[in-house]
């Protein structure tokens, strides 16, 4: 294996290890050891790697924001819009039971008001995400005015973050229920009314 592959590879494993600390011990748990010994790896490669902590902060906080908010999207997009609510009920019952993605996503979030370049990355990660939903929607409803579509692609998004975060808060609530809702609400908004 050449030279270069086999660094972004023993990259990759630090910045995996990297996110499971994060899930277990929240950025405070975070250090150059702890994601050494959890790779197997010398505490000098994660210092070679990221040039220090903030390096490593934002690395984690990459991946961790493609594994919860581009996946989220990656995923959403990618089913025909009629089977959006159910994919939307699935995936916020995975999100409600996935402890793991909460308290990593939770972490990301919180991160984003207290260091300024994660606060950048995470932003950029659901304007891109509220693109490529406006991008869907226009595709879908061509008829809508750019500001019914920019204001649609918001809200959803608005409403599917929302909607993951009180799930993770209170598992108990009725699924069943918002997601009969959101079916309602999804009918009503794919109805081609004034622009």
């Amino acid at each position: 294996m050449p030279q270069a592959s086999r660094g972004r590879r023993r990259q990759a494993e630090l910045v995996a290890a990297g996110v499971e600390i994060l899930s277990e011990s929240g950025w405070e748990g975070l250090t150059h050891r702890a994601v050494a010994a959890r790779a197997e790896a010398n505490p000098g490669l994660v210092h070679y790697y990221f040039k220090g902590s903030d390096g490593l902060r934002l690395a984690v906080a990459a991946q961790a924001a493609r594994q919860s908010i581009t996946a989220l999207f990656d995923e959403l997009l990618s089913v025909e819009p009629d089977a959006f609510p159910a994919t939307l009920k699935r995936m916020l019952r995975a999100a409600r039971d996935d402890r793991h993605a909460g308290r990593v996503t939770t972490a990301l979030i919180s991160a984003s008001f207290d260091d300024p370049a994660i606060g950048a990355l995470v932003r950029e990660e659901f304007a891109d995400g509220r693109s490529r939903v406006e991008q869907w929607l226009h595709t879908r409803h061509p008829s809508w005015s750019p500001a019914r579509t920019r204001g649609a692609a918001a809200l959803l998004v608005a409403t599917i973050d929302s909607l993951a975060l009180q799930l993770l808060l209170d598992p108990e609530l009725p699924l069943d229920d918002i997601d009969a809702t959101t079916r309602t609400l999804w009918r009503a908004m794919e109805t081609d009314g004034p622009t």
